[in-house]
């Protein structure tokens, strides 16, 4: 008996069953090459992060938030913000390398792992979904 011919079987024997294996496969392997795509460090990060550190701590503030505004990436949005803030004087430059180092990572880590809880709940869907059939 070959592989088909055992698909073919579990599909005739039990095709709802078959179905919901066959979507969730599909959704886990979707949500999967999603994030291998988008979990990349050049598409989050701001272009050119380096020069813009440098320039931060050159006091070179206004140039970096030009930079920032012109990039659409996630991190530079919120970096951008920060600096206006910075340069309202409504926050020091400890305070804000504090909240960069501490805050931007935890929004990192949640950015980037959007939609990954899915593929593991769907190990166990499968699973049971497959006792059902």
């Amino acid at each position: 008996m070959s592989v088909l011919d055992a698909i073919g079987v579990v599909f005739s024997n039990a095709p709802l069953i078959f179905f919901l294996l066959f979507i969730l496969s599909v959704l886990s392997l979707a949500f999967f090459f999603e994030r291998l795509a988008n979990v990349k460090v050049s598409k989050v990060l701001p272009k050119n992060f380096e020069q813009i550190k440098a320039d931060f701590l050159s006091k070179n503030t206004r140039e970096v938030i030009h930079r920032l505004q012109r990039d659409n990436r996630y991190l530079s949005k919120e970096i951008k913000n920060l600096l206006e803030i910075y340069l309202e004087g409504k926050a020091s430059k400890e305070d804000l390398l504090a909240f960069i180092r501490y805050s931007l990572a935890e929004r990192l880590y949640n950015h980037l792992s959007r939609r990954v809880s899915f593929i593991s709940m769907s190990v166990t869907l499968a699973t049971l979904i497959g006792l059902a059939g």
